[in-house]
C-alpha cells in the first residue's frame, strides 16, 4: 500500500469510552488508499469512532481546495518521549463531488 507525505489540516470528533463526542484539531502526516496518520493533541485513543474532514490544498486544475471527509477506526497511537504525538486511522474519505474519484482508493 502506498503512502503519501501530504501535510493538510485536519479537523475531527471522536468518540470516547464515556460515549462523549470531542472534538480536535490536527494535521496528517501521510495518507494511503486506507486511511491516513493524524498528528494531534489531544490523541484518540486506539478503537476509537472517528469522523474525520481534511482540506487539501488547490491544485492542478482546481482553484479551491478539496474537502475530504469519512468516519472510521483509530487503530494505533504513536508516541514520543513517552507522549501521545498521533493516531492512525482506517477511513475511506470522499469528497462528496467526485472530484477526487469517489472515496479515495475506490476503482
Amino acid at each position: 500500500m502506498d503512502r503519501y507525505e501530504i501535510t493538510a489540516p485536519v479537523i475531527f470528533e471522536w468518540l470516547t469510552s464515556s460515549g462523549e463526542w470531542r472534538q480536535g484539531r490536527g494535521v496528517t502526516r501521510d495518507i494511503s488508499t486506507s486511511g491516513l496518520f493524524l498528528l494531534s493533541y489531544p490523541v484518540p485513543v486506539p478503537g476509537s469512532p472517528i469522523k474525520i474532514t481534511v482540506e487539501l490544498p488547490s491544485m492542478g486544475l482546481h482553484k479551491k481546495p478539496v474537502v475530504l471527509r469519512g468516519e472510521g477506526t483509530v487503530m494505533g497511537v504513536e508516541p514520543e518521549a513517552g507522549q501521545p504525538i498521533g493516531c492512525s486511522v482506517s477511513v475511506a474519505l470522499d469528497d462528496g463531488e467526485g472530484i477526487a474519484g469517489g472515496p479515495i482508493g475506490a476503482a
